[in-house]
C-alpha cells in the first residue's frame, strides 16, 4: 500500500507534466498511480499512421477506464489502397467500436481524406457516434449527408472545420450534402462559434434561426460565387459575427463590397487573394476598396494579404505609396485602426495615431517601418505624414529621442 504526503491534486499535476516514459513508469508502481497516470496518458492523444490507430483501438475497446480519460484525439492516417479490402473493413470496425467508448472526448480532430469513413464510422446503419461533451470537430471530409447528421447531434459543438473544397459527384455535379435521401435536418447548433470550411457549405448550416457565430473562415476552391455564401452567413451570424477571414482567387473587389453590403458591422476583416501572377495595386483597385470600406460601420481591422501560385514577381514593398493608401482607406472608414496592405514586407502593419495619421509599425524584429519613420520625420520627407498637426511631431521625434 502507498502512503502519500503530498495532496493528490500535487501528485496529480506531477504526473501530468512528466515525460510520457515517467508516465509508463508511474502505471507500474502501483494501483493508484496506475489509475493517475492512465488519465494522464490517454488525455491527449495524437496519431499519424493507421497501425499506431489500431493498437490505440484495441486499447480502448478492451480497456474502458482508458477510453473515459480521452478528451483529445487527432487522427492522421495515408489511407490504404485496394487489394486490401479485408484489412480495411477490419480497420474500421475496430475504429468505430473504440469511439463509443470515448464518452469524455470534447476535441475530435478527423484529419484524414478517407471516404470509406461514410460508409462505416458515420453509417446510420450502425450504431450512431455521440460524444456528449464535444466541443471541437476538425475533419478534411466534405460536409455530405453522413456528417452533416453527426454534427447535428452535438449540440455543445462551438468550433467545427469541414473540408476546404467543394464535393462533387462523378458525373460533376454539385453539391453531394444536398442528398435528401439522408433527410438531414437543419442543425440547430447555437453554441456554435467558429467555422471553418469551403464558402458553400455555408448555405448548408444557415437554418431559419440565427446562429451564434463569432468568427468565420470562408474558403473558395473551384467555385468563385461569392454573394451566396455571404448572404447565407449574414442570414445565421450578421448578430454576432466579429472576425472574417476569406480565401479566394482573384484580388476580390466584389467580395469586398458584398461582405459591406451584408456584414457591415464586423470588427475585423481578413482577404487572402490567392493570384496567379503578382502585381501591384492599381488606383481603380485602391478607389474601389475605399468605396466598399465607406460602408462600414464598425470595422478596426483589415488585413488583406495575397498568394502567389505561379511566376511571382518582385513588386517591392514602398511605404510612401502605401503611406497614401492608408491614408484614403482611413478616411473613407474613420473606425478603421489598423490595415495591412498585400505587399507589405512582412511584419509591418499600419496604426491609426490620430484623426487620420498613420504610421507603419514593426510587428517582427525587422526595422523596415522604423526606419522609414525616422526618415520621414527628421527629413521632412513625407508632408502627408506631418501635416495633420505639430502636435503628432512633436510626440513622435520625442519617441525617437527616448528611443533612438
Amino acid at each position: 500500500m502507498v502512503h502519500l504526503v503530498l495532496p493528490l491534486e500535487i501528485v496529480d499535476e506531477i504526473i501530468r507534466l512528466s515525460p510520457r516514459s515517467v508516465q509508463l513508469s508511474f502505471c507500474r508502481t502501483s494501483h493508484l498511480f496506475r489509475s493517475l497516470a492512465t488519465r494522464s496518458l490517454y488525455a491527449n492523444v495524437s496519431l499519424d499512421s493507421s497501425s499506431s490507430l489500431i493498437r490505440l483501438c484495441t486499447t480502448l475497446s478492451s480497456n474502458l477506464t482508458a477510453a473515459i480519460c480521452v478528451k483529445h484525439l487527432s487522427i492522421h492516417y495515408t489511407q490504404t489502397e485496394p487489394p486490401n479490402t479485408v484489412y480495411l473493413a477490419a480497420f474500421y470496425r475496430i475504429f468505430k467500436n473504440a469511439l463509443l467508448n470515448l464518452l469524455h472526448l470534447q476535441d475530435f480532430r478527423l484529419l484524414v481524406s478517407d471516404l470509406h469513413i461514410y460508409h462505416t464510422i458515420f453509417s446510420r446503419a450502425t450504431t450512431p457516434l455521440w460524444f456528449p461533451s464535444l466541443r471541437h470537430f476538425e475533419t478534411y471530409l466534405p460536409l455530405t449527408s453522413p456528417l452533416l447528421n453527426f454534427i447535428e447531434r452535438h449540440p455543445k459543438l462551438a468550433y467545427l472545420e469541414v473540408s476546404h473544397y467543394e464535393c462533387f459527384n462523378s458525373d460533376g455535379s454539385h453539391t453531394l450534402y444536398h442528398d435528401r435521401r439522408w433527410a438531414p435536418r437543419k442543425p440547430a447548433l447555437l453554441n456554435l462559434h467558429h467555422f471553418v470550411g469551403n464558402s458553400a457549405y455555408m448555405s448548408t448550416l444557415a437554418p431559419d434561426y440565427p446562429l451564434s457565430l463569432r468568427t468565420a473562415y470562408l474558403i473558395w476552391d473551384a467555385v468563385k460565387e461569392c454573394q451566396g455564401p455571404i448572404k447565407a452567413l449574414a442570414h445565421t451570424s450578421s448578430h454576432s459575427l466579429n472576425v472574417l477571414t476569406c480565401r479566394r482567387r482573384g484580388w476580390n473587389v466584389d467580395l469586398v463590397g458584398c461582405i459591406a453590403s451584408y456584414l457591415s458591422d464586423i470588427y475585423a476583416l481578413r482577404i487572402i487573394n490567392v493570384v496567379v501572377v503578382d502585381a501591384p495595386l492599381s488606383q481603380d483597385f485602391q478607389d474601389s476598396i475605399a468605396h466598399h470600406l465607406s460602408r462600414f460601420r464598425r470595422l478596426q481591422h483589415l488585413k488583406m494579404t495575397r498568394q502567389t501560385q505561379w511566376c511571382p514577381t518582385e513588386v517591392c514593398c514602398d511605404l510612401d505609396q502605401e503611406l497614401s493608401i492608408v491614408t484614403e482607406w482611413g478616411m473613407a472608414c474613420p473606425s478603421l485602426q489598423t490595415i495591412v496592405l498585400p505587399h507589405s514586407e512582412p511584419g509591418i502593419e499600419w496604426r491609426r495615431i490620430g484623426a487620420n495619421l498613420w504610421v507603419p509599425i514593426d510587428v517582427s524584429s525587422h526595422e523596415t517601418a522604423r526606419s522609414w519613420l525616422r526618415d520621414s520625420v527628421r527629413g521632412r520627407k513625407s508632408s502627408r505624414l506631418l501635416k495633420n498637426s505639430k502636435q503628432h511631431e512633436d510626440r513622435l521625434l520625442h519617441s525617437f529621442s527616448t528611443n533612438p
